[in-house]
């Protein structure tokens, strides 16, 4: 990649608007659908079963037992475990098939050490949680979150089961999120939440009643639950319904909107190929018309190499721009390496910035020398100074290109497009959340494409193909140049001819002419530019760039979604 270069893509032109769209788009897009952190150990926890064992007294014994299946190196796996806020983890333990294993506890997390290599292993954990159930007139409460949100790890399996310290009838249960929906309520009042599969960073709580009597050693608190839970679990039920009509409603509509996209960019886009192809078509056949000539200047020639470029900077743009200098007679050049200042006053912005870095920056006003523009671009100090002059000329030179009327702005038709690109967009985001994923990724790679199309879409206008066709046309003619041909070109024209050859890094293209170059240099009168050397100049600028881009790229606790502030998750190292 070439430091120091503004790029556009052919045919397109950002619009400042519109970019914004996009960026306001993925950014949503982003917030939505968050990555995942990246973990240094290959696993999948493939079973994850959690028995919690509740005692007369309040207390709730836990045995967990987690399969892990390692496609890599592993030291050992870990364990979350965040109290809400009221309670505590007492007596936690690990063990593999009843041998104990190594734990370590930083903050709430636990590390269980039990190395190795690609292989499965099933680890048993037991803790007891201590004020972890509340008891009330009508009813004891079990409200636990085992994970939230911050969990990094999918449970491809998850089962917890509640048991009661006795046989229980008068059982509520209730879950939340990937647990809703999920309770089984087994005669003996032991009541187990089948989960099957918990992507990572997923809510589940899980909420169990019982009878006060089953638990004596408990201190009762005033009031009553079960009501509340009841009208709890009739809101959850609404909602639930009201998720299901919504999606069959959503999943209606996407079966005719992606079809309906389809059919849209099945048009728009063959139509705005046909058109661009129709107008290059016309301009094609103008120019098989023509005899072998150097276009006209219709830009400056800076200003058409960038054009007929790909919009791309290269250090043989400035060697092509400082020869052009020479051309317009606004610099004289005295020897191989030191230029002179004749005129200051330039045609073009873009010019009169180039004169001003090179003559007055570098030089000492009057003159300048390419050895002395390499000891500045030695200098370090020197070379934020470089980059920025160079940027100001090239936007000039931008700006030029952009003023020309090179492009046609189809303004309401990319618009047209922008929208349609918003709205499904939007409507990607309503078919994720509702787990649609067929139009979710139907709709978004869709609104993608009319976003971008929309910012980058920009056709050159005739004026813009006739410029760059024409010059394309005499690269290739220039491959079957004679020496007739040659001659017949008038001195402004072969300068022309040669300053855009030096701007255009495309070797065959130099070779074409440079056999007709030698003999020129003799016959063209002094302060014509013949002194001038393309390849060590292009060697200078090309050296600032490179100096220049290496010093420019040289320079340069969450809260838990589990009731009560609890949570937790699972892991390896």
């Amino acid at each position: 990649m070439k430091p120091l270069c503004l790029v556009c893509v052919k045919d397109f032109e950002v619009n400042g608007a519109m970019k914004k769209l996009l960026i306001v788009f993925f950014a949503c897009f982003l917030l939505l659908f968050p990555a995942k952190k990246g973990l240094a150990v290959e696993f999948s926890i493939t079973d994850a079963k959690i028995d919690a064992y509740l005692q007369k007294n309040g207390d709730v014994a836990v045995k967990e037992t987690f399969t892990y299946d390692f496609d890599s190196k592993f030291r050992g796996i870990t364990r979350e475990i965040v109290p809400k806020k009221g309670a505590s983890i007492k007596d936690f333990a690990a063990f593999e098939k009843g041998k104990p294993l190594k734990v370590e506890k930083e903050g709430d997390v636990y590390k269980i050490y039990r190395s190795g290599k690609k292989e499965k292993i099933t680890v048993e954990l037991r803790y007891r949680i201590t004020g972890g159930m509340e008891k009330y007139e009508d009813g004891a409460q079990f409200y636990w979150p085992f994970f939230d949100e911050r969990n990094e790890s999918d449970y491809l399996r998850m089962t917890i089961a509640v048991h009661p310290p006795e046989a229980a009838d008068q059982v509520l249960a209730l879950g939340y999120d990937e647990a809703y929906g999920k309770e089984d309520i087994r005669d003996d009042g032991t009541v187990v939440f089948r989960l099957g599969e918990v992507p990572a960073g997923e809510n589940g709580d899980i909420r169990v009643i019982y009878e006060p009597e089953l638990f004596p050693g408990m201190g009762m608190k005033a009031g009553t639950i079960r009501e509340k839970v009841l009208k709890e679990k009739e809101h959850l039920a609404e909602k639930a319904k009201k998720y299901a009509e919504t999606r069959d409603a959503l999943r209606k509509a996407g079966n005719g909107l992606i079809p309906a996209m389809l059919v849209f960019f099945a048009v728009l886009f063959p139509a705005a190929f046909l058109s661009s192809r129709r107008k290059k078509r016309l301009v094609e056949e103008h120019l098989e018309r023509l005899q072998f000539h150097v276009p006209e200047e219709k830009l400056s020639i800076p200003a058409t190499i960038y054009f007929t470029s790909g919009c791309i900077f290269n250090p043989e743009t400035a060697a092509a721009a400082l020869y052009d200098l020479l051309r317009k007679g606004y610099v004289k050049q005295e020897t191989e390496d030191r230029f002179v200042l004749v005129n200051g006053r330039t045609e073009h912005p873009h010019e009169r910035k180039l004169i001003r870095f090179l003559f007055e920056q570098v030089g000492n006003g009057r003159e300048f020398s390419l050895k002395e523009l390499k000891k500045f671009t030695n200098n370090r100090k020197n070379l934020e100074i470089y980059q920025s002059k160079m940027m100001e000329w090239k936007r000039k030179i931008a700006e030029e290109v952009k003023q020309a009327g090179l492009y046609e702005t189809k303004a309401g038709l990319r618009w047209g497009v922008a929208a349609v690109g918003v709205l499904l967009g939007i409507s990607a985001v309503f078919f994720g959340i509702y787990e649609l994923y067929v139009p979710f990724i139907g709709t978004l790679l869709g609104s993608a494409a009319a976003l971008l199309f929309a910012i980058f879409y920009h056709p050159k206008s005739e004026k813009g193909l006739e410029i760059l066709l024409e010059w394309q046309r005499l690269r290739e003619r220039l491959r079957h140049l004679t020496k007739d041909q040659w001659d017949l070109l008038s001195d402004g024209e072969k300068q022309r001819l040669i300053a855009y050859g030096i701007g255009v890094d495309n070797a065959p293209f130099k070779k074409a002419f440079n056999a007709f170059l030698e003999p020129e240099k003799r016959s063209f009168p002094e302060g014509t530019g013949f002194l001038y050397n393309p390849a060590y100049t292009v060697a200078i600028f090309t050296a600032a760039d490179s100096r220049a881009g290496a010093f420019s790229g040289g320079a340069s606790g969450s809260s838990g979604g589990g009731v009560g502030g609890g949570g937790g998750g699972s892991g390896a190292f």
